[in-house]
């Protein structure tokens, strides 16, 4: 990821819409069904919006005005046209209908926010007036859920194409990674998962062939693994970093203490780490406290 981008303010559409995703969700369990429909619906929007963006590389300089609330979010014509700008949406949309699968699924949603009669009633969804469970209406709410999730793996793999690539950044760079950008194996196969077997057919040659993934690719593959060593370090300057902010004891509180296993070996290789731990705080000051004040009631830092 470019800097310029780090902290701009770019991901905030993404964010966002993975926080409408998991309210989405709370409301089906609990059987608000057409409050579960509009948040998806919000999540959709927004994760287009955050497309739409950045369909020409540069989302952190054109969403400051938006993201400041002096410019309303594009309507959905607009950002379905944006889209199709994106090179591999274009080549993909020229097999198969992607834009027209997510018009119709946001005009649908739609329906939902401006209650488009009965059908897209809260009365409807549960047969009742109270809320309730029915199977039917949570059947329509996961088949539209899936459906929203995959057109938005689709559309963000057109964008970012190198997502289908084989990038194992876990094993290149342990727990330091780049930011964004790549996905581990493990994540690509759930990706495909999410994706219709068709649409999957054609998409996964477009990002397989595109010149700038197999570039980005061949960085990640061409760095050696990182050694057992490493990692341990990495893993040790993070809690070192944390014990510094909060002290050792509170780190250990929250921390330190779930780090342990029926595994007798494992517990006493954490009983060896802790300890060298502890000791450093000790030498470093930061055993009883760290750097983070006290809240006011004197209460333990979380």
């Amino acid at each position: 990821m470019w800097m310029g981008k780090l902290f701009s303010g770019h991901i905030f559409p993404y964010n966002e819409s993975e926080v409408e995703l998991e309210t989405s969700v709370h409301h089906a369990f609990n059987c608000f069904y057409k409050s579960a429909m509009i948040s998806l619906r919000n999540c959709l929007e927004l994760g287009l919006v955050y497309l739409y963006y950045d369909r020409n590389d540069d989302s952190e300089r054109i969403i400051k005005t938006w993201l400041s609330s002096m410019e309303s979010t594009p309507f959905r014509k607009a950002i379905i046209a944006g889209l199709n700008k994106i090179g591999l949406v274009s080549s993909l949309n020229s097999s198969v209908p992607i834009l027209q699968r997510v018009n119709d699924i946001y005009a649908r949603l739609s329906n939902y926010v401006h209650t488009a009669g009965y059908r897209y009633s809260a009365s409807f969804l549960n047969r009742s007036n109270v809320n309730r469970f029915n199977e039917d209406s949570l059947r329509e709410y996961t088949e539209t859920l899936s459906s929203c999730v995959g057109l938005l793996a689709v559309l963000f793999l057109c964008k970012y194409p190198v997502g289908l690539h084989y990038t194992p950044v876990d094993d290149k760079f342990g727990l330091n990674g780049p930011v964004g950008t790549f996905l581990n194996p493990y994540q690509v196969a759930q990706i495909k998962d999410v994706i219709d077997p068709e649409t999957l057919l054609v998409l996964e040659p477009l990002c397989l062939n595109n010149a700038e993934a197999i570039s980005l690719a061949a960085w990640v593959n061409g760095r050696q693994d990182i050694t057992q060593e490493e990692l341990n370090e990495q893993a040790d300057e993070m809690d070192r970093d944390e014990i510094r902010r909060f002290g050792y004891r509170t780190w250990y509180e929250n921390m330190g203490s779930a780090q342990s296993s029926s595994d007798l070996e494992l517990n006493a290789y954490f009983e060896q780490r802790h300890s060298k731990l502890a000791a450093w705080a000790r030498e470093n000051g930061c055993y009883d406290s760290g750097s983070m004040p006290a809240p006011p009631d004197g209460s333990e830092p979380p």
